[in-house]
């Protein structure tokens, strides 16, 4: 008799015994009903913030610092599919920096008015400097500050 999540013999097998283990069993579990899963998981982090930032951090940093070359590939690749997004940051970061160019971001955040903890917010990507004027005045570039970015975030990706 073979285990049916990897395959191994089992050997001495108890009556009505499926699985070699409890661990391929809990395997089985998840592939037969992911979304109750994740909505588990989604309801332990929306009750936990503090420890999932934490943890998600230092998840992050492992990844980056234990597998150096897989994180500098990825970043390769994303740089390589998205290269005008990459550009337009480096562009609108030099442009707003330069003292003879008169593009003037209010520094304060889009939604609450505050002037903590702030950064750039994208809407369209330009790359010339008439097009980054225009987008500016627009306002489709703007300054929002980390807790409304962290909001309007989860308000997207929940819809």
């Amino acid at each position: 008799m073979r285990c049916p999540v990897c395959n191994t013999k089992i050997e001495n097998p108890r009556p009505n015994q499926i699985y070699c283990s409890v661990g391929c069993n809990q395997r089985m579990k998840y592939k037969r009903n992911p979304e109750k899963f994740k909505e588990r998981n989604h309801r332990w982090e929306l009750k936990n913030p503090e420890r999932t930032k934490f943890l998600k951090a230092k998840a992050v940093l492992k990844f980056r610092t234990e597998k150096r070359e897989h994180f500098n590939k990825l970043m390769r690749d994303n740089y390589k599919r998205n290269k005008d997004k990459w550009n337009s940051r480096a562009s609108v970061s030099r442009t707003l920096k330069q003292k003879n160019k008169k593009i003037v971001i209010p520094k304060l955040c889009n939604i609450c008015g505050s002037k903590n903890n702030l950064s750039l917010k994208f809407e369209v990507y330009p790359l010339k400097y008439l097009d980054i004027k225009k987008a500016v005045d627009n306002k489709q570039i703007y300054y929002i500050c980390k807790e409304d970015r962290s909001k309007a975030w989860e308000q997207q990706h929940i819809d």
